[in-house]
């Protein structure tokens, strides 16, 4: 018996015998569940063997290979009407170098793109009736010339994306330079109380250890010449720097939700949430010293009781929490039951002192 160790290529594990572990019964499932899914599993979990499986399945040009390859499986007993119904265009990002400046990133994407493209019209050129153009400053238009010729035939197309995370987390989400920051910023004396802080906020909602470690820790090494460029922004990062966790929370910042853009969201990701950890939403705020009528040093002998009731901070946390109604609700008709949601307003007096709370569930 040959195990298909590293082997990911569903054809080849088939066609030379190799140790396969049919799971094609769920392809019937993977119809029924809609147009456009998601597959979010752990590393070495089986993900590029499922699409490569799904392409051969699809795929219009191995119709005459169904019997050999799908024949001793159990979809091959039971087909799906879909079979081999579709031009399949194949996406890994993981060959899309994700360093670099912005301008560069993006002509690597385009250059991929427009090289799967070239490589999907040699391949189909028998099934299909009008050349695709490509356009190698703009894959954009390239794809669209693929679709335009595609639609002149009578099947449509499967797009299959793997490891768009590798590209999207090292892009998108910044994951190696948020963590970099993050150890520039905390020294490491004070990391593991910047653990244990968020630790406490995951699983218990107890926004007072983050919030005590941002004062004391980060807010002491700024200078009065900060204030020029304080606002929101500076205390969002702090907190993401902090709460950043791509093993457990999908993050973002900016999440456009409706008709607005919530500063910070983190939706916990679904092969996670066999743990009791809240999905999080929050809104930042600024008030400058001078907004609030009070210098740094009367701040920091202030109460949080005493300070929440000052009538800037009360305006901006009304305003923060009306926000946070307006984005929950949003959140709560994408994700359903299964989102857990707590929704956090934080206001931040100068580089001095934060306030928060939490707004009640719905």
């Amino acid at each position: 018996m040959k195990f298909p160790y590293g082997v990911c290529d569903f054809y080849k594990i088939i066609t030379n015998s190799y140790f396969y572990v049919d799971r094609t019964d769920r392809i019937p499932l993977i119809e029924e569940a809609g147009e456009h899914l998601l597959f979010l599993r752990p590393r070495r979990f089986g993900k590029s063997l499922l699409l490569s499986v799904l392409k051969n399945y699809y795929d219009i040009a191995r119709a005459d290979d169904f019997e050999r390859l799908f024949g001793g499986l159990a979809v091959g007993k039971n087909p799906t009407d879909r079979h081999h119904q579709y031009f399949v265009l194949e996406w890994d990002f993981s060959a899309v170098s994700p360093h670099g400046e912005p301008e560069q990133i993006q002509q690597r994407l385009y250059d991929y793109v427009n090289s799967c493209i070239r490589a999907f019209s040699k391949y189909y050129r028998e099934f299909l009736t009008e050349e695709i153009i490509i356009n190698p400053t703009d894959a954009q238009d390239s794809l669209q010339s693929l679709l335009t010729a595609v639609r002149q035939t009578d099947h449509r197309l499967y797009l299959l994306i793997d490891e768009y995370d590798n590209f999207a987390n090292e892009v998108m989400m910044g994951t190696r330079k948020m963590r970099e920051d993050r150890d520039m910023l905390v020294p490491a004396m004070n990391r593991d109380e910047a653990r244990h802080a968020s630790r406490i906020f995951y699983r218990h909602g107890d926004m007072g250890p983050l919030s005590d470690f941002i004062e004391q820790r980060c807010f002491s090494i700024l200078d009065n010449r900060d204030y020029r460029w304080a606002d929101e922004l500076t205390v969002k990062t702090a907190f993401l720097m902090l709460l950043f966790n791509d093993t457990l929370y999908i993050t973002d910042s900016e999440t456009e939700l409706g008709r607005g853009y919530a500063d910070l969201t983190m939706i916990l990701r679904p092969d996670m949430r066999h743990y009791q950890l809240p999905d999080v939403l929050m809104e930042f705020k600024y008030v400058s010293l001078k907004n609030a009528g009070l210098n740094g040093a009367e701040l920091r002998d202030s109460g949080r009781d005493e300070i929440t009731k000052l009538e800037p901070v009360k305006e901006k946390l009304a305003e923060s929490e009306s926000q946070l109604k307006r984005y929950g609700r949003t959140l709560e008709k994408t994700y359903g039951d299964v989102l857990r949601l707590r929704a956090y307003s934080v206001v931040s007096l100068g580089f001095e002192r934060l306030v928060w709370r939490e707004l009640p569930a719905s």
